[in-house]
């Protein structure tokens, strides 16, 4: 989205430019005032972007280049795919991060989740761009789901584990696999769904 401002006769216009682009390829583009720019783009944007999907325990976000580059780009996953995700599930992210955590606002927020109730207290002050962000994945936590992340990189951060808040780290994929089925398991679910998601950044369950 490319926003334009100029003024025209009787006052200020704002012109919106807007693509739907995926794996390279252009699918619609509009130029038009703001709101009349994105309106006629709604309906392409379900048919690129969405997937219709069932409930499941489990889901496996795999972030793909380059939005995998660190935990604050990856994590936009949650919010695609968290419509189908069960209460007390995992949501299991799939990403390289060698950049790690991410901006210093966002690291600094996410780990206030390791503390009990310091992410709660902070979310509750004045806004600051960017908490928004911990809403959803803070509540998921506390009706019992997990979140993991599988990545080399995050799992051996020299600040340790309690960089990564309410997040669990771990180096390996069969590693993470066994601790979200143990985290199923305990709930008393011994065949748990499993949905796995490609491109999880850019693609939207729908259930």
């Amino acid at each position: 989205l490319v926003i334009d401002a100029h003024r025209e006769a009787g006052g200020e216009s704002i012109t919106g430019i807007n693509a739907v682009s995926h794996n390279g390829d252009i699918h619609a583009l509009t130029a038009a005032p703001i709101l009349d720019a994105v309106d006629p783009l709604r309906g392409i944007v379900d048919a690129v972007y969405s997937t219709p999907a069932d409930r499941a325990d489990i889901v496996i976000a795999l972030a793909e280049s380059p939005m995998d580059r660190d935990l604050y780009q990856a994590m936009k996953s949650f919010e695609n795919i968290r419509c189908v995700l069960n209460p007390g599930g995992v949501y299991l992210l799939v990403a390289a991060a060698p950049d790690g955590v991410g901006p210093p606002h966002f690291s600094r927020t996410l780990a206030m989740g390791s503390v009990p109730g310091s992410l709660e207290t902070h979310l509750k002050g004045a806004y600051v761009l960017g908490d928004h962000k911990f809403i959803n994945p803070l509540e998921f936590t506390q009706n019992g789901g997990l979140l993991l992340v599988c990545s080399e990189a995050l799992a051996s951060l020299p600040e340790g584990p309690a960089a990564l808040g309410f997040f669990r780290a771990e180096e390996s994929f069969p590693g993470a696999v066994d601790a979200a089925l143990s985290h199923i398991r305990a709930a008393g679910l011994e065949a748990p769904r499993v949905s796995v998601v490609r491109d999880a950044v850019n693609t939207v369950l729908v259930y």
